[in-house]
């Protein structure tokens, strides 16, 4: 735990600034402790919350007014953490020699898109002996890492310690963090003081020649890396591509880009209101906007182990028949809508969860991690008990913009926590395809991709995101469990394909998204029942058809 002296104040009252077109609070971290490897300045903290959106947008001073302990008391789970030491060569010069730039530049993607999140900028330069040491390191043969330059020119390997990034923390009164490291010291540093780590991210970097031994250097001193040793050390030693794990075939999706908008022309006279469709509340029903939340809620986990090892989807019985998880949560929650509409109350929200029923199949089996799921549950009703919904629903209609309703309803539990906002874009996308959209918005005003299982299967099969990683392409066509890390860069990677085709359409989000969604009919999980002839895309498509879309399990928020 923190003693008395970690828990008193180390950051200096913060100031409010736009950096990378989003707002953050930097505070100054005072040097107290030569002992950290320090070298030269004082250390940085730079956060990003709601509440510090807020209050940059609000205020028309610099100085931040609100006290440490409010800027993430709102924030629903694990605190996304960045502690960086210093490079200047990477940082600033973008040497190929190692990592470092990459790992910044990735920690500001990744907190920018979620909203929330900290960087804890050390000034440890060289693993702590200086600049100046570390570019006379630099002298010593390059088939060397940095380790092995540190101790052969007398300085200690790695001379970093983490107290202050710890005291900022406590100050912040941050307990619980999704570390955005591969460190292992640095997840040590922060469970030895009492910090409890919940998920250790690997954040996306460059492989190249340059840094390959670098990066096998910290594998071997028990850094979690996304490649294996012998990637590593192939590259290290030049005998194999300089190649990212995931990249796009642009050729290829710009081929679909004109295939989907011939495919949108074709389909144009079919009506877009959701509110038409048997799976979706009437035309002027009460109770729409709570049908959907609670719906798009539970859009997640619907996948388990079989006895072999692979992931399978699950299925449960409703009314006679067998649905698929997403179908199954679909039906049954309409059912429930015309049963018990009274269960759908989200202001004030009804004390019991609808869901724990609606999670249920006929033969009484529960969805995978059901458990997870009423949790959630229960933290959106938890939250609109304080938040009225009726608030959050007159400020979008009174402010008329896709970006209010992206600031008030990503607060909601469930709907904030997914950096690329899958369960948010839905409920935006359905909202928005209703002929009496509650919220009053432009089904334009946002450009959405909701990038599900669906999608990211569509788009490795057809050749637009192509796998180059042996490993994980082997894991892919075994439909194996795999990491976060590798999901995550396959959805960053399907997300920025599918704002693509949004844009070069010039469609509604919804559109993009059913024409891709429904390509399921075709290019479903089910090898033995794939259609490619009848698919719209199949001239473009590159007919890769045992790859699988990344499986992983326990993410409330996907």
């Amino acid at each position: 735990m923190l003693n008395s002296r970690e828990q008193s104040e180390v950051a200096q009252p913060g100031i409010l600034l736009l950096l990378k077109g989003a707002p953050w609070a930097v505070s100054a971290l005072p040097i107290h402790d030569v002992s950290e490897g320090h070298c030269s300045g004082d250390h940085l903290l730079l956060a990003r919350s709601p509440v510090l959106d807020a209050e940059y947008w609000r205020c028309a001073s610099a100085a931040c007014s609100l006290p440490f302990s409010q800027w993430f008391a709102a924030c629903q789970g694990p605190i996304p953490v960045r502690i960086h030491s210093e490079c200047v060569l990477g940082d600033v010069f973008g040497s190929d020699l190692c990592d470092c730039g990459d790992h910044l530049e990735a920690a500001i993607q990744y907190i920018t898109t979620r909203s929330f999140g900290v960087i804890i900028y050390l000034r440890q330069e060289g693993r702590g002996i200086g600049l100046a040491h570390k570019l006379e390191t630099l002298r010593i043969n390059t088939h060397v890492d940095t380790f092995e330059r540190n101790e052969a020119a007398g300085y200690p390997a790695d001379a970093r310690h983490y107290r202050t990034a710890v005291r900022a923390l406590g100050q912040l009164g941050i307990g619980e963090v999704m570390l955005l490291s591969d460190s292992p010291r640095k997840r040590d540093a922060l469970e030895g003081s009492g910090i409890r780590v919940s998920d250790q991210v690997c954040l996306p970097r460059r492989l190249t020649v340059d840094n390959a031994r670098e990066l096998l250097a910290k594998q071997r001193r028990g850094y979690r890396l996304s490649w294996t040793s012998d990637d590593l050390l192939a590259v290290a030693v030049g005998d194999a591509p300089q190649l990212p794990s995931v990249v796009i075939d642009w050729t290829r999706v710009r081929q679909m880009a004109d295939r989907l908008s011939k495919q949108l022309s074709i389909q144009g006279a079919v009506t877009r209101h959701v509110d038409k469709w048997p799976q979706h509340p009437p035309t002027g029903h009460p109770r729409a906007l709570e049908f959907y939340m609670l719906t798009i809620l539970h859009q997640f986990a619907f996948w388990q182990p079989s006895s072999d090892g692979w992931m399978i989807a699950w299925y449960g019985n409703h009314h006679g028949q067998r649905l698929r998880g997403s179908d199954f949560i679909w039906s049954r929650m309409r059912w429930l809508l015309d049963h018990q509409p009274d269960a759908f109350r989200l202001d004030p929200p009804a004390l019991e969860c609808l869901e724990a029923s609606a999670l249920l199949d006929d033969d009484g089996l529960p969805a995978p991690h059901f458990e997870l799921h009423l949790d959630l549950s229960r933290r959106l009703r938890r939250y609109l008990a304080v938040h009225p919904l009726s608030e959050t629903v007159e400020a979008v209609r009174s402010g008329g913009s896709a970006e209010i309703f992206v600031e008030r309803f990503r607060a909601i539990p469930g709907y904030g926590d997914d950096p690329y906002r899958k369960k948010l874009h839905l409920l935006f996308m359905y909202l928005t395809a209703r002929s009496d959209s509650p919220l009053g918005l432009s089904d334009r005003s946002l450009n959405a991709p909701a990038v599900d299982y669906h999608i990211q299967r569509l788009l490795l099969r057809a050749g637009m995101i192509v796998v180059q990683n042996g490993a994980l392409h082997t894991q892919l066509t075994e439909r194996r469990l795999g990491r976060f890390e590798d999901e995550d860069q396959i959805r960053a990677t399907a997300y920025e394909v599918v704002r693509y085709l949004i844009a070069e359409s010039g469609a509604p989000s919804f559109s993009v998204d059913q024409l891709l969604f429904n390509a399921r009919t075709y290019c479903g999980e089910d090898l033995g029942r794939l259609d490619c002839n009848a698919c719209w895309l199949n001239q473009e498509c590159r007919r890769d058809v045992a790859m699988f879309q990344p499986l992983s399990i326990g993410r409330a928020w996907y």
